[in-house]
């Protein structure tokens, strides 16, 4: 059981607007953190808010919370950094060996998942509906696996605005034409104008790779407006300030308690 608690924190299979600790707290799950399959805290570098306050810790996760004690974390002080303690079971209060209270959270394994657990835990490495990807669309799986392309890449520290006169712009763009003998002459003949490479070239097709400003970008595709088009992706505008390291560019404050985070390599790699 205490291996589905961990798949349900780790992919966040809970209501998440309705979470509290055993004294009340609110408690907002920001990431749950890097899974340890090592010894030491289940979670690392977990980030959650408890009452209003950002945590940055690890994260310990027992079926009860009186196993905390048979495991002897109380006298491990790996886990004098455990920001949340989860159980389905919540029996005692926990102690770290530094003498610390870690909070508790009780949480239950929903039932559909708890029915559904073994199917869920043979498919972790791979999406758990990958027995419907062959029926569905190409349009549909490439829609998709862009989103989650995306959900990896909107870690967002900070949004500001850059001066275009002051900044520097790149866009990459991929494009692949129709070509044939009749037409290759002179699609090689836009790609030397506008220096754009040509990255693969087949007997019915060429895919160009082009680096600029949008401006460039735009001016090159329609150059193509007479050929067929058959696929091409933007990355969208890469920029930079000129000069060197900026004030925007500085961390900005966030409210984070002390909490001791763990350095790579320091936990022992047998399993507890």
């Amino acid at each position: 059981m205490e291996q589905l608690l961990h798949y349900v924190w780790k992919h966040k299979m809970f209501p998440l607007g309705h979470l509290s600790t055993t004294d009340g707290l609110e408690v907002e799950v920001i990431d749950p953190g890097l899974h340890n399959t090592n010894a030491g805290p289940d979670f690392f570098n977990a980030k959650i808010r408890i009452d209003g306050t950002l945590w940055v810790g690890n994260i310990e996760i027992h079926t009860r919370s009186s196993d905390w004690y048979q495991h002897g974390h109380q006298r491990d002080a790996r886990y004098n950094n455990v920001i949340l303690h989860i159980a389905e079971t919540v029996d005692t209060d926990v102690v770290t060996e530094s003498g610390e209270r870690p909070p508790q959270l009780q949480l239950s394994v929903p039932q559909d998942i708890s029915m559904r657990y073994t199917e869920l835990a043979a498919t972790d490495k791979y999406p758990p509906c990958y027995h419907i990807i062959p029926s569905l669309s190409r349009l549909t799986v490439h829609s998709w696996m862009s989103a989650l392309q995306t959900e990896r890449l909107e870690v967002t520290r900070q949004v500001f605005v850059l001066d275009g006169e002051k900044s520097l712009e790149r866009e990459l763009l991929l494009l692949k034409v129709a070509s044939d003998v009749h037409n290759r002459s002179e699609l090689r003949e836009i790609a030397s104008i506008y220096k754009a490479k040509i990255i693969d070239l087949s007997p019915d097709s060429m895919v160009f790779e082009l680096i600029g400003k949008p401006d460039k970008i735009n001016a090159f595709l329609k150059m193509f407006a007479d050929y067929k088009i058959l696929e091409q992706c933007r990355t969208g505008v890469t920029a930079l300030e000129r000069g060197g390291m900026h004030q925007h560019m500085q961390k900005p404050p966030q409210e984070v308690r002390a909490v001791q985070l763990p350095l790579p390599g320091t936990h022992c790699p047998e399993r507890k």
